[in-house]
């Protein structure tokens, strides 16, 4: 699986032999990356600089760049079509599959999600009966995820992850 690389500190990011080099402007750290290696480049601060070449390279080496906006919300995807001439087919198989293996490959996918969120509560050292409560969800989820599955161990997740008053999305009202 390819990186994600996430440029957060101001930025130059250049094109090198082999991959991208990654020039932090103020403490003059380097570091350089293979395009083997990298999947996508999200940039989350406006004061990184890249050339067209840097653009080029990675459409060459199907590597997607994400843009970021003030407030970190994305704001431009730049997502390479170079070389998938067989799109269309693989979205029309996928297209045709009956609803009994739509349903069965979205429990996998369910319980991979799941399963992902219980191991990211270990790496942050959450309590192991909670990444145990996290984690059992993914045995009860059946075809389809038709009794929620995927929400009730997502209420659990973000409980533990943030606690009872963790971060709350604000609605707002368009009149």
């Amino acid at each position: 699986m390819k990186n994600i690389v996430y440029v957060e500190n101001e930025c130059f990011v250049g094109v090198t032999k082999e991959g991208l080099k990654f020039s932090n402007i103020k403490t003059k750290e380097k570091k350089y990356l293979t395009f083997d290696d990298i999947g996508t480049l999200v940039f989350n601060n406006r004061k990184c600089y890249l050339s067209e070449r840097v653009i080029e390279y990675c459409v060459l080496n199907h590597i997607g760049i994400l843009f970021c906006d003030r407030s970190h919300s994305p704001l431009e995807m730049i997502e390479t079509t170079y070389n998938q001439e067989h799109r269309y087919e693989r979205l029309k198989k996928q297209l045709t599959l009956t609803s009994k293996v739509k349903k069965r490959i979205w429990r996998k996918i369910v319980i991979q999600k799941i399963e992902n969120q219980a191991r990211c509560l270990e790496l942050n050292e959450a309590n192991t009966d909670d990444v145990a409560l996290v984690r059992s969800v993914s045995n009860t989820v059946v075809d389809g995820d038709e009794h929620n599955g995927e929400a009730v161990a997502a209420k659990n997740y973000f409980k533990v992850l943030f606690g009872q008053s963790g971060p709350r999305i604000k609605s707002v009202q368009v009149k």
